[in-house]
């Protein structure tokens, strides 16, 4: 019985010997799942990277590895070993970092555990999870810590590289070992040319006592300066100025003896110099200038006026009108002191009346009567401006150029009228006597072999060919005296003759007019008024037959009193007003000017619209009253 005891005893310790053994085997391969584990923060650079390898990891920790299945969500990653699914029976985790759930840990079993298997399964893997999950944790947090800080340092390299001023900085002996972004492109040296070469301050300064002052602050990093202008030389062989300056000793930075901050102050000191030439410059045209030019506050208080400006007036002396406000001047209205005060710029024609300015003793001047005076009153600065705020006048006499423009005037009008008459004795010689001589030429070749019956065919042939010619030229010698002189104007009047023109038109050209009228059928008017607009439609729809590519055309003239308004407006392909203007110049064509100046001569407004590809419009506005008005 002793020996059986012996035996019970031994068989148990056996027993209790294997557990421990098997408890040890299985903690070494937790303690290894582990390790493996820890060892991935060595190894994997994302946290991708290192949830994917970690979960296939963690079943080989486990009791029952075969029966075992992980998964991991971090973030917005998640991986998971093969096969994985939700069971009844699992194991989960939060991943917690800084101090916020990220995601969590899922231990799941494929076949379904009883007993103290179960139990025991359980409890033991959910120690494994859990100090898994805090390893994971940690790991994490360690890489979001390490990227944070990598980040936050590449900023500060980047902030350094490429910030918008000079940044260099010298070791112990002397070589520079920074040399950013700015310096490169202020100076055109690159970094890999500077740094480290000890002979980098002769390529920058290659004046002797320049660099030795320059190397003497490099070894003083005690003394700190600021905005120190130096000269540089740049790769290019131009010097620039950089405002330098030294705060080392107050900002000392591992590894570097002495730094220094730089701006390329050379555009401020080119804007300096430029604006002091620009300074004088602007005194000199002043002064010198042939046009009147004043200054006054915003008030319009007198500040100072050039010596064009003083002659014009007949002012000897600018202390004379110190006090001379321009609103007070009795030639200049109300209308264009308010007009000014709403706008920015504001130019008229003026008769300016010296007995005015006598009479109210506004200044002293030598001349007296009348002259005409261009003004243009144009108010610089404005609220809140920090430059000059206040206006700028500028005068021009042109009392001689109205009197050679009335001289102009009245010559072109004699010119208008001569033309017209000489059209009008071209266009009936034209039509009593050309049209009418070929019309009894072809009359005769179309009857000269009535009487002879033997005249060969082929003569006959010919005779009736030069008849056809004679015809289409006495129809070309009419349509040129109907356009010298439409005779229409006296025997229809202008409403019918530019209707039938308009048909005339659209019978040659092929493209329709809309010739509209209103108001214009009980009014007389003269014959120069009738004569010029007609002139200027019909010049009008030679050039849109000429050029404009249009497919309609529209023409209104109408009575608005105590106007008459003519529109003509085509849907072509419009062209360039400006460069069109150059153009007809250059080429001696003349045909908008001359449609101007007819509408000038009527006292009248002349407004041409047009852009490519967008057609073009007239708008043309002439006074006029009739007797009963």
């Amino acid at each position: 019985m002793s020996e059986n005891k012996s035996s019970a005893e031994l068989q148990q310790q056996v027993t209790t010997l294997e557990k421990q053994i098997e408890g040890l085997t299985h903690q070494i391969k937790q303690l290894r799942c582990l390790n493996r584990i820890c060892r991935l923060n060595e190894t994997c650079d994302t946290e991708q990277d290192l949830i994917r390898t970690a979960v296939d990891l963690i079943p080989a920790g486990c009791r029952y590895p075969e029966m075992t299945c992980a998964r991991i969500i971090l973030n917005d990653h998640d991986a998971a070993t093969p096969h994985f699914k939700d069971t009844v029976r699992h194991n989960r985790f939060d991943l917690i970092v800084d101090p916020q759930p990220r995601g969590h840990l899922v231990l799941g079993y494929f076949e379904d555990l009883s007993g103290d298997r179960a139990v025991l399964a359980l409890r033991e893997d959910q120690a494994l999870l859990k100090e898994i999950s805090s390893r994971l944790s940690g790991m994490i947090g360690q890489k979001q810590a390490r990227l944070m800080m990598e980040e936050k340092i590449n900023r500060f390299h980047r902030i350094i590289e490429n910030m918008p001023i000079m940044l260099d900085a010298f070791d112990e002996d002397g070589n520079i070992v920074l040399w950013n972004h700015e310096c490169e492109n202020v100076s055109g040296y690159h970094a890999c040319e500077i740094i480290g070469n000890p002979k980098a301050l002769d390529l920058i300064y290659p004046d002797p006592t320049l660099r030795k002052l320059r190397t003497a602050m490099i070894s003083k990093c005690n003394t700190d300066f600021r905005n120190r202008e130096w000269k540089a030389r740049c790769r290019d062989g131009s010097f620039k100025t950089i405002a330098l300056s030294n705060i080392s000793s107050k900002f000392p930075i591992p590894g570097w003896m002495s730094w220094f901050i730089g701006l390329d102050i050379t555009p401020i000191r080119q804007a300096q110099k430029a604006l002091k030439y620009s300074e004088e410059k602007f005194r000199a045209i002043f002064e010198q200038s042939p046009i009147g030019i004043s200054l006054t506050d915003s008030n319009f208080n007198l500040i100072d006026a050039n010596k064009s400006a003083l002659e014009i007036f007949g002012i000897s002396d600018m202390s004379s009108i110190n006090k001379m406000n321009l609103s007070k001047d009795p030639n200049v209205s109300d209308n264009v002191i308010e007009r000014l005060k709403s706008s920015k710029t504001v130019q008229y024609e003026i008769t300016y009346d010296f007995e005015k300015i006598k009479q109210k003793k506004i200044f002293k001047t030598e001349k007296s009567g009348t002259i005409f005076l261009y003004m243009n009153v144009t108010r610089l600065g404005g609220e809140g401006s920090k430059l000059f705020n206040g206006i700028m006048i500028q005068y021009q006499d042109i009392t001689r150029h109205k009197q050679a423009e009335q001289q102009i005037h009245e010559l072109t009008q004699r010119l208008i009228t001569a033309q017209e008459n000489e059209r009008q004795r071209i266009s009936r010689y034209l039509h009593d006597r050309v049209a009418q001589d070929l019309s009894s030429i072809k009359i005769g070749c179309e009857t000269i072999f009535d009487q002879d019956t033997h005249v060969p065919d082929s003569i006959r042939h010919h005779i009736f060919h030069w008849s056809g010619i004679l015809k289409d030229t006495i129809s070309v010698v009419r349509d040129m005296s109907y356009d010298l002189h439409p005779a229409g104007l006296e025997q229809l009047g202008l409403i019918q003759t530019l209707s039938n023109n308009c048909e005339g038109f659209t019978d040659k050209t092929g493209i329709p007019v809309e010739f509209l009228t209103a108001g214009l059928d009980d009014i007389d008017l003269n014959f120069d008024t009738q004569i010029n607009l007609f002139r200027v439609i019909q010049e009008a729809l030679n050039n849109i037959a000429s050029h404009a590519q249009a497919s309609h055309v529209m023409i209104k003239l109408v009575r608005s009193y105590p106007h008459i308004m003519l529109r003509i407006e085509d849907n072509g392909k419009g062209f360039d007003i400006n460069r069109q203007t150059l153009s007809s110049l250059a080429t001696k064509h003349i045909g908008i000017q001359s449609m101007k100046e007819r509408i000038r001569l009527l006292n009248g407004s002349f407004e041409i619209q047009s852009q490519p590809m967008k057609g073009t419009k007239i708008h043309i506005k002439i006074p006029f009253m009739d007797e009963e008005a």
